[in-house]
């Protein structure tokens, strides 16, 4: 017997994760450009400035 209920849920959990991932995809791109062209220096972001606070990198 196959189970429908699961099959179907595993199937939309699945393209859920595919639509978030295609969604992202033209963000990551234009971050991937411009941190390889150099508009984007590493103290500037914010994801960098909250793990200096638990590295200590930070003063």
């Amino acid at each position: 017997m196959i189970a429908w209920g699961r099959m179907v849920r595993s199937l939309t959990f699945g393209l859920a994760i595919a639509v978030v991932a295609i969604g992202l995809l033209p963000f990551l791109v234009v971050f991937l450009m411009s941190d390889l062209s150099g508009l984007i220096e590493l103290d500037s972001t914010p994801f960098f400035a909250f793990a200096s606070k638990f590295i200590r990198w930070g003063k």
